[in-house]
């Protein structure tokens, strides 16, 4: 969704209202989604709750200038958690100048309990042990390592050389990763 500033004056709002969410059966909902606010004359952009689409609540807002690029935003809606009716809505207030125009994009309302807490590309080096990364605790037959090769670049390894042929397993699982 986007919003064009040019032809109007400032302190004007548009709404964007969303549908009704029924978060009864959700642990922890929460919603995510992604903004570009980038101009001299930047207004506001507030993301509202309400459990009976009249009265209003803003739990999230940025002011001014955020860059050009987008920025991405998690807010927790653990405060509506058991609610079987939940509209959000977005209000964006003009700025100052025609340099306001704002946009939001890639919207989801969902269950944060199933989330990952890192982002994609997943990128490991290995300075800091195992970065997440997870040696099996049982189904394998040996464990993987941590070591520092020469110069000091740390790196994760599996020592096979005192291992018999066949069938021998060791096991390493990535840390969960949002792919978006």
């Amino acid at each position: 969704m986007y919003t064009e500033s040019s032809s109007i004056t400032p302190d004007s709002t548009a709404y964007f209202v969303g549908p009704c969410f029924d978060l009864s059966s959700i642990l922890h909902p929460q919603i995510s989604f992604r903004y570009h606010m980038y101009g001299a004359g930047m207004g506001n952009l507030e993301l509202q709750a309400s459990t009976n689409g009249i009265s209003w609540s803003t739990i999230w807002s940025k002011a001014g200038d955020q860059g050009n690029s987008w920025k991405s935003a998690m807010v927790s809606l653990n405060a509506y958690t058991g609610a079987t009716q939940l509209y959000l809505r977005f209000v964006r207030t003009r700025g100052s100048s025609a340099t306001s125009d704002m946009a939001i994009d890639y919207i989801r309302v969902q269950d944060s309990s199933y989330l990952c807490n890192s982002s994609f590309p997943l990128l490991h080096g290995f300075e800091s042990g195992f970065d997440g990364w997870a040696d099996a605790s049982s189904g394998d037959d040996f464990d993987w390592s941590h070591r520092s090769a020469f110069g000091g670049s740390p790196y994760i390894y599996m020592e096979a050389s005192a291992l018999s042929y066949g069938g021998k397993d060791a096991i390493i699982t990535s840390p969960c990763q949002n792919l978006y």
